[in-house]
């Protein structure tokens, strides 16, 4: 869904194209092991768990700024009310597509889409999705997540949030210094190599790659932003934080 989302309608992949990609079988799967596939489809993942994690005020500004984000939370606040999708306590995954009302950084309600709210026929009400949550609910969820396991009775806690944000669907784009907004914009070019390394900023180095593997020929890379160094020409992703040499780039500028 967030994916969807994030490509304005271009990438729809389903579940079961997840769980092919992971190869995982078994139980639940994580926020990275599913952000691969979103970004071999061209589309942007930034991933807040562990060291990394992105407080709440953080999470519903960047929604407030047209970010779709999968939050990873602890159901046990929903059971008892309309918005209960599991019966029990148990850690889960939604997708927040965005949020009303309410101040910068603190919204009223969030419209949610949980995989779980299938309306399906159970011995207790079970949610119809998507629905909007009040912000309280989605503070409360957050915090009740269990990031070691739900057989250790630690808890996130207030004011923090897992969560995986996808691009904002507004066209626009975070210039790295120096560099220049694509045209056509974005512009979504192929690789033409074998198989060529994402770097964190333009300059080559495998200290500065990003992702566990190389894009390969063929695949989508979104340019939203150009430089030029002493290394070359680079094309950058939405955030500058993704950079392909563009001599191993096809399809630039729209031509085929």
């Amino acid at each position: 869904m967030a994916t969807d989302q994030g490509s304005i309608n271009r990438v729809t992949l389903t579940g079961c194209d997840f769980r092919e990609y992971t190869g995982d079988k078994v139980g639940g799967t994580t926020l990275y092991q599913n952000a691969g596939l979103s970004v071999r489809h061209g589309v942007a993942v930034e991933i807040h768990t562990g060291s990394k994690v992105l407080s709440v005020w953080d999470l519903a500004t960047r929604i407030q700024a047209g970010r779709g984000a999968v939050i990873q939370i602890g159901t046990k606040p929903m059971l008892s009310t309309k918005h209960r999708s599991t019966s029990g306590a148990i850690n889960h995954a939604v997708h927040v597509a965005r949020v009303r009302g309410g101040s910068l950084g603190t919204p009223s309600e969030a419209l949610v889409y949980d995989p779980a709210a299938d309306g399906r026929d159970r011995s207790y009400h079970v949610a119809t999705g998507p629905e909007w949550w009040p912000w309280s609910l989605v503070r409360e969820c957050l915090a009740a997540l269990q990031p070691w396991g739900e057989q250790d009775p630690r808890t996130l806690g207030h004011g923090k949030a897992y969560c995986a944000l996808f691009p904002d669907t507004k066209p626009h784009v975070h210039l790295r210094a120096g560099a220049t907004r694509a045209s056509p914009f974005p512009d979504r070019t192929r690789v033409d190599a074998k198989e060529v390394w994402r770097h964190q900023t333009p300059h080559y180095g495998t200290a500065n790659r990003v992702g566990a593997k190389p894009l390969e020929r063929n695949e989508l890379f979104t340019v939203y932003q150009r430089i030029t160094n002493a290394q070359g020409r680079w094309a950058g992703n939405h955030d500058g934080d993704a950079w392909v040499t563009e001599s191993k780039l096809r399809n630039i500028g729209g031509t085929q």
